[in-house]
């Protein structure tokens, strides 16, 4: 079974979990005020965000002992304007009560790092303070990631559009899509393609904003994206496993 298969199913058989508990996250989220993710996240400086994740679906485990909210904790006063928060169990080792325990540690827009096939993840993320989420492109049709964005518009949540492909970006487009997150990675393969990324890059409208997320490896992955115009980052493995973290956000955050 592919990987975007795989997710599938898992997916889906966790939506008709979380619709058994749907008038209690409506509860919960009316008392939310989401912070706005696109004003923090799209300036006219370099902005950094920070994948909150122990594991991934194409890297497996990458640190299971650490303390991320602690490690939030510590991120926001070196610059941080985001939080990306894994949600998903299986892939991610992610959990709900992780993105609700980081969103009290800090003062900064926190999303859901989730694959979002149906709205009731969306309200199931806002009932624990989440202040947007990401919309996998390759996972849906373009009519569904519509439907995935209007309905987190009616919960004042803004959400971005991961795109990996041409395709991805053609689906996102029809869905009147107006911010991305370019993957660098390959959902199916786990494969890093900077030239892809860029080649995508230049073909998304220049009125659209976009951030770049995966498979960030050096400071010059970062300034090959800022020589065309690129500023904002999604850094998760990169910068967990950096024995100075200060060092290589002041690093980058003076790249311009």
């Amino acid at each position: 079974m592919s990987v975007i298969k795989d997710i599938l199913r898992y997916k889906k058989e966790e939506v008709q979990f979380l619709k058994k508990s749907e008038k209690e996250f409506l509860e919960k989220a009316e008392k939310k005020s989401p912070i706005p993710l696109f004003s923090h996240l799209f300036q006219d400086k370099i902005t950094l965000a920070a994948g909150m994740k122990k594991a991934s679906q194409s890297l497996g485990v990458m640190r299971k002992e650490i303390d991320l909210t602690q490690t939030a904790k510590n991120f926001e006063k070196l610059g941080i304007q985001v939080f990306s928060v894994a949600t998903d169990s299986k892939y991610y080792q992610g959990s709900l009560s992780l993105l609700e325990n980081i969103k009290q540690a800090v003062h900064v827009p926190v999303i859901q790092e989730d694959f979002v096939i149906h709205p009731i993840q969306l309200l199931w993320a806002k009932s624990a303070g989440a202040d947007g989420s990401v919309i996998i492109a390759s996972l849906l049709s373009s009519s569904d990631i519509k439907k995935l964005l209007k309905e987190s518009e009616t919960l004042g949540l803004q959400c971005l559009v991961e795109i990996a492909s041409e395709e991805d970006l053609k689906k996102a487009l029809k869905a009147d899509a107006s911010y991305f997150r370019i993957n660098n990675r390959n959902i199916e393969t786990g494969q890093v393609n900077i030239s892809n990324a860029l080649k995508i890059f230049h073909k998304i409208p220049s009125e659209k904003k976009t951030a770049l997320q995966g498979g960030i490896t050096s400071i010059r992955d970062i300034q090959l994206f800022l020589e065309v115009g690129l500023k904002a980052f999604f850094l998760g493995k990169y910068l967990l496993e950096q024995n100075d973290p200060t060092a290589t956000v002041q690093t980058i955050q003076n790249l311009i």
